[in-house]
This record gives C-alpha cells, structure tokens and sequence, in this order.
C-alpha cells in the first residue's frame, strides 16, 4: 500500500511540473527565421556506417 501511495503521489508531483499558471510565449515567424541555421553551400546528405569494433558487424542506422 505504500508503494502505491509513493507512485501516486510521485505522479502528482510529476503531472504538476508541466502545468503553469501564465501563458507559454512564443516566438514570432521572423524572430525564428532569423535564428534558424541555413548552410551557404549546396544541399548534402550525409550517411554514417557504424562498424562494431569486437564482431566487425556493419551496422546502417535507420
């Protein structure tokens, strides 16, 4: 009974962490257009191929 008393009260504590009494502020679209990163370059896709040093298993990340 104490376990389920420390989860829930756990979960309580938890819920109240994402609540907030004001309003969340976003930025505006050009305040974030001006922030985002953009390469000068031409477009590239870059793949990494990941080999296991102890089996030399090649392993592609999805």
């Amino acid at each position: 009974m104490k376990k389920l008393i420390v989860a829930f009260v756990g979960l309580a504590l938890l819920a109240a962490c994402g609540t907030t009494s004001e309003r969340t502020r976003y930025d505006d679209a050009e305040t974030v257009a001006r922030a985002a990163y953009r390469h000068d370059g031409p477009p590239a896709l870059t793949l990494y191929t990941m080999v296991n040093a102890t089996t030399g298993a090649a392993r592609i990340p999805v």
